[in-house]
């Protein structure tokens, strides 16, 4: 859907990723507090051992890193005019008279958008409410959720997923009394890729 509004509005793809994103979510509503490792930490401070460590804001791999994020994030999309689908809830659009004039999607910490003349500081603000290496908003030629996005200078958009493809390993599986470590034909791998 992206992809066809910014070919048939003659828009620039972009595309970014948030650094460090669990780290700019909300703060935490709760106590959360960290042991150092027995290794300890090149820091005097945490020397004896006994020392904890108080957690401002979610840490990766805490059940509500990602919930805390995402809803900071939504939260920041929608206060700049962005309006969520209701069916593909990662994507936004902002539109006026009926007209979508800006369309992004996201997916975790990635954004990928499209935009009308005019309408850039919607994005620019979302940008800069977080922390985002200016190095990586990408536009031209990128990847994006496992997929190769290059637009041509007529601004079309080329999609394909030739890295992901290539990826896919040995297919095996138990047909007609074959053991389970067998390898399948030639031709069953052919098969298989065309559904992947």
């Amino acid at each position: 859907l992206l992809f066809s509004f910014a070919s048939s509005h003659k828009s620039v793809i972009k595309t970014a990723d948030i650094s460090n994103a669990y780290f700019q979510s909300d703060p935490l509503d709760r106590l959360l507090l960290l042991k150092p490792p027995r290794t300890g930490i090149p820091d005097q401070a945490y020397a004896d051992g006994e020392t904890l460590i108080l957690a401002r804001v979610p840490i990766y791999g805490r059940g509500d890193a990602g919930r805390k994020f995402w809803k900071r994030f939504r939260q920041d999309i929608t206060d700049n005019q962005f309006r969520e689908n209701q069916i593909a809830k990662a994507t936004y659009v902002i539109e006026e008279n009926i007209e979508v004039k800006a369309m992004l999607i996201t997916h975790v910490d990635n954004l990928c958008w499209a935009i009308m003349p005019g309408y850039e500081q919607h994005i620019d603000k979302i940008l800069e409410e977080f922390v985002v290496n200016d190095a990586k908003i990408q536009e031209g030629e990128f990847r994006f959720c496992g997929k190769e996005i290059k637009q041509l200078p007529d601004k079309s958009i080329h999609v394909s997923c030739k890295h992901a493809t290539e990826s896919i390993g040995p297919i095996k599986y138990r047909m007609n009394g074959r053991k389970l470590t067998d390898p399948a034909t030639e031709s069953e791998n052919g098969q298989m890729r065309s559904v992947a």
